[in-house]
């Protein structure tokens, strides 16, 4: 049995299949996805979501869906499933299947009559390409397969509307055939490695409806386009590859093409492994440069995201030469003190206050977790540092500049520039305007990395300038922001408020290397975090005893966002948790670690199959909710594995 398995029972019962979605990328930015009954239920779904740089750089969604349906004895057995109004289902193809296993890819069987017929597909790594495999295992009769490929043609974020713009021409290549729906989109090639037959029908399919986003509040209803179909026998043990791609292939190099495919995924064998195949899948290479791909399959590059996720998803399997690539791409798109976001539409225009500091913290990462030297650090990287921390101390706009005792304030009205960035109605759902505790312990740890840097470079230039900062910083932040008669750390302050509510932004104050705090104080709010912040599945973001508590993240896009940083946990925090945990109390960690595997490995067959979600619900039964392939989580629990394993290995 694989390690990722699911059988009738599970495939057919659509209230199961159709809230497990499975994803496959081609790591340059491209995905297909799709749910394990095969119907579509978001927007985001496709079989070949791929960048269209010559339209607006975003993503489009080219292949929404391939209609296959088996014919034998004039009589044709349709495989797909879609949605339409009311909950209505047609065709039901997924009374047929009998089998998904995943590893590395999708591989589904279905039992049609006699027939045993078994389904493979992969988004290619060598480009924009998707492909199907078709196999015939089981027969007592002549078969043929046929295939109608529904397209969209249309920004991820939207949904396609009939409309008489669509072309209706096509071109024969090599193979196949090629065509696209408007002329400013890339041309799709059909190529099929065996002899077939094509009907060109070009015809509107009407009202498809997808349930995800009706329940957040979205518009669901699409009408999908189909040039046409094609048509080819296949015999018992013959195999037949379908190629979907924005360029041309010799079509006879079709199976060696597909296998060489699977060489180069891993398998999904294990947790482990689905977490590796997982990390791999969000380091993208886009226009020649390596970047973190922030969450499936709404997300882009975020630079908080990037620098937060960057050190797990390379650094556990001294992946080094990632990390750099990642590191210098980023750099090399700086504006001012800040990065840039791509290819995502919903990011705040403002830069954030703190991916610059997660910048830092990440670097840090690097010099204390591998052979990366402070000496290469500072040459390679050192500038960077410097233009961020001298732009901050004297003032970056949107807010950020650092008061005279050193304490970094951020923001402005109506900006969110932390990473609790939800909006509702244009307002930010928690403002916190201001001086942030995990600002000001990332710009406290920032800065001591910094002088450590400098000290062995001997840069005591640097040294001079900030190491009396760091002092004043250390000072003030203790005044402010720890009450000696609570056990918690001030989330936040400004001229007209304190914030003292338990948030999981002190966890981050207290995890830093450096630290502006005592070990006394950090056990007391290490304490605290555990009785009122930790789930098994992430970290709270706001305690339960408050009255704005949602425990559920659902509903429509303001219900959601609400929820978002009132009570949703976030796996990521788990890394600050356990960083805590191993310096205050050295001998739980361990097994604090192998909890949290625990909780998670049975994720690997909810929500997105051999992922993490992006948030998870505050109280049981702890369901996940937001991208369905998250980044910063993935990670997360690719370094808490490591950590278990190296562990174990030095034990031994």
């Amino acid at each position: 049995m694989s390690y990722i398995e699911f059988d009738k029972s599970q495939l057919t019962n659509l209230s199961y299949a159709m809230n497990r979605e499975l994803l496959g990328t081609n790591r340059r930015g491209s995905y297909g996805s799709t749910t394990l009954a095969g119907c579509n239920t978001r927007k985001y779904h496709g079989l070949l979501v791929a960048p269209q740089p010559q339209i607006d750089g975003d993503l489009h969604v080219l292949l929404s869906s391939l209609d296959e349906s088996i014919v034998g004895h004039d009589e044709e057995f349709q495989l797909a499933i879609h949605q339409y109004k009311d909950k209505f289902y047609y065709p039901k193809g997924q009374k047929y299947l009998r089998n998904l296993e995943y590893d590395p890819q999708p591989s589904m069987i279905y039992r049609v009559g006699a027939a045993l017929f078994k389904k493979e597909r992969i988004n290619a790594i060598s480009g924009v390409r998707f492909m199907v495999k078709y196999t015939l295992l089981e027969a007592n009769s002549d078969v043929t397969l046929k295939v109608r490929p529904l397209l969209a043609f249309r920004n991820r974020h939207n949904l396609m509307k009939a409309n008489d713009n669509v072309s209706s021409n096509y071109e024969e290549i090599n193979g196949g055939i090629k065509y696209r729906m408007y002329d400013n989109y890339s041309f799709l090639n059909f190529q099929i490695n065996k002899q077939f037959n094509y009907t060109h029908e070009p015809n509107w399919y009407y009202g498809f409806e997808y349930e995800k986003d009706k329940e957040r509040g979205y518009d669901y209803i699409e009408d999908l386009f189909s040039p046409g179909f094609f048509k080819m026998p296949i015999k018992v043990g013959e195999s037949i590859i379908l190629s979907i791609a924005t360029d041309e292939c010799n079509p006879a190099i079709l199976s060696r093409l597909y296998s060489n495919e699977l060489k180069k995924r891993t398998p999904r064998n294990d947790f482990k492994n689905c977490l590796i195949n997982d990390a791999l899948q969000c380091l993208i290479e886009d226009e020649g440069k390596q970047r973190v791909l922030a969450g499936y399959q709404w997300l882009g590059v975020i630079p908080r995201d990037t620098f937060i996720a960057l050190p797990g998803l390379t650094l556990p399997y001294n992946n080094v030469k990632e990390f750099k690539n990642v590191i210098n791409s980023m750099i090399e798109d700086m504006d001012g003190p800040f990065f840039k976001y791509y290819h995502n539409v919903h990011s705040s225009k403002k830069p954030s206050a703190d991916a610059s500091l997660w910048f830092c913290w990440c670097l840090q990462q690097y010099v204390d977790n591998t052979r990366g030297t402070k000496a290469f650090v500072w040459k390679n990287w050192g500038h960077a540092i410097k233009k961020i921390l001298h732009s901050y101390y004297e003032g970056a706009g949107n807010g950020i500049y650092a008061n005279e005792n050193g304490l970094l304030h951020q923001g402005e009205p109506d900006l969110a520039l932390t990473w609790m960035n939800a909006f509702v109605d244009e307002k930010p759902v928690t403002p916190r305007t201001g001086y942030a505790v995990e600002i000001n312990a990332l710009w406290y740890n920032a800065i001591c990395f910094a002088l450590e840097l400098a000290k062995y470079a001997g840069d005591f230039e640097f040294v001079d300038f900030w190491g009396p900062v760091s002092f004043k910083i250390k000072k003030a932040f203790n005044q402010h922001f720890y009450n000696i008669s609570e056990p918690c750390l001030c989330d936040y302050f400004n001229d007209e408020t304190s914030d003292w509510r338990i948030r999981p932004n002190q966890l981050i104050a207290i995890a830093m290397k450096f630290s502006p705090l005592s070990d006394d104080v950090k056990l007391n709010v290490l304490r605290l975090v555990k009785s009122e912040l930790f789930t098994p599945h992430g970290i709270r973001t706001l305690s339960p005893r408050y009255p704005e508590y949602i425990s559920k993240s659902e509903g429509n896009h303001n219900n959601r966002g609400l929820a978002l940083h009132n009570g949703s946990a976030y796996p990521w925090l788990l890394i600050f948790y356990i960083e805590a945990i191993k310096h205050l109390e050295n001998e739980n960690y361990i097994h604090t670690m192998k909890k949290i595997v625990g909780y998670f490995e049975p994720e690997m067959m909810e929500g997105c199959i051999g992922s993490i979600s992006q948030t998870y619900n505050g109280n049981p039964p702890y369901e996940g909710s937001g991208t369905v392939s998250h980044a910063t989580n993935i990670a997360a629990l690719l370094w808490i594995t490591k950590c278990i394993e190296d562990f174990e290995h030095n034990t031994d």
